[in-house]
């Protein structure tokens, strides 16, 4: 695992954190980043070349977000295993909230499911014959080959067990394995480059050789995941957290950069919860204002609207960060909180059996036009159960939340 030194701003005014890994950091960051914008970009058309890419840019949000969890759960892991299951357990309620916001039914292959059932499994195995760094990338090695052998497309139907939702256990636990292999065995920023260029390589030509009709399995596409993205996604993600850890120096003289993706990172939580609404303003707007009808007159419009809704989207979820920060002081310590914590399973299963009972109702995938009441329910639990995970039980130093 790659060390640390201690960082200080250009006017020495300011201690950084030796034990944070600023390449995680920055990695968790933007991984939010990029799924706030995807997730408004979603309300948009895709009609033109430049919002096309723009859109494959913003969803390697996935990539983004598994790897570091991955690295991030390698580093929890070293707490012990009461640790992890104080968190495995909290978080497996917050993985049920999400499938009923979007699925309204506790079952589905939605993104913090996949990564719950691999964080439960990779615990539970490693707690007997840990470690297992090996075997973990020789089934990520073997899952991007699976990828390239068998029609991709049947592993996701495989592995989504017949659940809705976009990310079956295979072969999107790939990234959350390379992430804990990463986490372990890198660390030489000019290797870890060198190997990240060549993944990233190989994953785009095989895609163009894909797109000229050489084989089917050499197509670079997300959902399902092809060989190709699994490739480029793994290599695009080591690139990103080595050059951030190799250039250290830029990213902390970089004004706001070390300081925002801090403060992302030490709440990451608390922000996928709140990216939730964040985007559905600008979302709104889109209708509100026509901006839909534009667009399609006048095409030229499509990017730049991705880019100025994302910026917005991105204003608001700090905004809300902000807000929670100061209210969760105030509110923490009361009493019907307190007796809350104290029975924190009978709670949760309390507030997700009425979601249940009121979800029946609802329809389905919400949108900035379709989020109901229940939907709002749905989410405050969800972003509570975030609250009591990321702010209830704070890590040790050098191990990021």
């Amino acid at each position: 695992m790659i060390s640390h030194v201690s960082q200080t701003s250009p006017g020495g005014s300011h201690s950084w954190d030796k034990d944070r890994d600023p390449g995680l950091d920055f990695l968790r960051a933007l991984s939010i980043v990029c799924m706030t914008v995807s997730h408004y970009s979603y309300h948009l058309p895709q009609l033109t070349l430049s919002a096309r890419v723009l859109q494959f840019v913003f969803e390697t949000s996935a990539p983004l977000f598994f790897f570091s969890f991955g690295m991030t759960f390698d580093r929890f892991f070293a707490k012990g295993a009461g640790f992890m299951w104080e968190r495995s357990r909290r978080f497996f309620y917050l993985a049920l909230c999400v499938n009923l916001l979007f699925h309204k039914r506790l079952l589905a292959s939605d993104f913090f499911w996949f990564l719950w059932f691999w964080q439960a499994a990779v615990a539970l195995i490693e707690g007997f014959f840990r470690p297992l760094t090996v075997l973990w990338a020789i089934i990520a090695a073997g899952i991007a080959g699976g990828l390239f052998l068998f029609p991709f497309t049947d592993m996701s139907n495989v592995f989504g067990l017949g659940l809705p939702g976009s990310f079956p256990l295979l072969p999107w636990g790939g990234f959350v394995l390379a992430g804990i292999v990463f986490s372990r065995v890198g660390g030489s920023t000019g290797r870890d480059m060198g190997i990240s260029i060549l993944l990233m390589v190989l994953g785009l030509g095989f895609g163009l050789a894909g797109s000229l009709g050489v084989w089917n399995n050499f197509i670079l596409v997300r959902w399902p995941m092809s060989g190709p993205y699994f490739l480029f996604g793994t290599g695009m993600v080591i690139f990103l957290i080595s050059a951030v850890r190799h250039w250290q120096s830029i990213y902390f003289s970089a004004p706001g950069l070390a300081r925002g993706s801090g403060y992302i990172s030490k709440n990451l939580l608390t922000f996928v919860a709140l990216h939730f609404v964040a985007y559905l303003p600008a979302g709104l707007s889109l209708g509100l204002f026509d901006i839909l009808g534009l667009i399609r007159q006048h095409p030229w419009l499509n990017a730049p609207a991705i880019v100025l809704g994302g910026v917005v989207s991105m204003v608001i979820l700090v905004i809300l960060g902000r807000a929670t920060e100061t209210l969760w002081p105030v509110i923490q310590g009361k009493k019907i909180l307190v007796i809350a914590r104290r029975h924190f399973d009978g709670v949760a299963l309390l507030l997700l059996g009425l979601l249940i009972v009121l979800g029946k109702e609802s329809g389905g995938y919400p949108t900035a036009w379709t989020f109901t009441l229940t939907d709002t329910a749905i989410w405050f639990v969800l972003w509570y159960f975030a609250l009591e995970i990321q702010k209830s039980g704070k890590p040790k130093a050098g191990l990021p939340d």
